[in-house]
């Protein structure tokens, strides 16, 4: 399939390097910012990609103009952005047009494109290069779109680069994504939490890795339930009520840890 790509984040640079590598054309790709439009070109060039075409700098009324061949443009903008540029296409009928937002709907597209739907990787991205790249070929995708023959396309390309692609409608969708935040988001920002905490004592994070380990495999055999341990599971009051003290000088980390106890004990403190 030759495909577009819209943005030049975590997101975009992942998903060209996936597209590329399982087979497909990457025909262009468009960013106010050339700069970074080359460089996910550069990312995900291969032998054999056909010349990616680059946006102008700026908000110019032709920036979102695909070339010819492009058959699906794919938005992999932020999640506020995303309505404005949509309202920016102007795609042929017969494009496939979709985005990657994991908690806005698809109907966004309604009224702006004829064929569309949603390809949502189910997955944290940072910057990356190449040989960091995050592997499509396990990561869940789920799908969305706005007719059968849209959604057979857009499950095709799918499947094309993971093994694992489910159809999910926007409402579900929905609450997919916030299940990703608490178990992605807000775990990564409890370890900043306990980063804080060996701090105090000129420790580095390094010396929980074990723990965090251990702690991300085992709720891979067990429910989460099962697998709690610590001083609020065990309901040992005292223990808690001297840790509150202690974080008596770091009132928001205080009141986090009281949250947290007071939900795994299930009761009051």
């Amino acid at each position: 399939m030759n495909i577009s790509i819209v943005g030049a984040g975590r997101v975009a640079q992942n998903l060209a390097i996936a597209i590329v590598s399982s087979g497909h054309q990457l025909v262009s790709v468009h960013n106010r910012s050339t700069d970074r439009a080359v460089r996910v070109a550069g990312l995900a060039r291969r032998p054999g990609c056909l010349p990616v075409v680059l946006s102008i700098e700026g908000s110019g009324a032709n920036w979102l103009q695909f070339p010819e061949e492009t058959q699906c443009a794919v938005l992999c903008v932020s999640d506020d952005a995303l309505e404005a540029v949509i309202k920016e296409m102007k795609p042929r009928r017969e494009l496939l047009c979709l985005h990657t937002a994991g908690s806005l709907s698809m109907s966004l597209w309604e009224g702006r494109a004829e064929r569309y739907g949603v390809l949502y990787p189910l997955q944290t991205f940072s910057e990356t290069e190449i040989q960091t790249a995050v592997s499509f070929n396990e990561l869940p995708l789920f799908v969305e779109a706005s007719d059968e023959d849209a959604l057979k396309q857009t499950e095709e390309l799918a499947r094309s680069l993971s093994q694992r692609v489910y159809r999910l409608s926007s409402e579900r969708r929905r609450w997919l994504h916030v299940s990703a935040v608490f178990g992605c988001n807000f775990v990564n920002a409890l370890y900043g939490a306990a980063e804080e905490c060996l701090s105090e004592i000129g420790l580095p994070l390094s010396v929980l890795f074990g723990l965090i380990s251990e702690t991300a495999a085992k709720v891979q055999r067990l429910s989460p339930q099962d697998a709690q341990t610590g001083p609020a599971k065990r309901k040992d009051k005292g223990v808690v009520m001297k840790q509150l003290e202690l974080l008596g000088s770091k009132p928001e980390l205080q009141q986090l840890y009281r949250l947290m106890s007071e939900r795994i004990m299930g009761e009051k403190l």
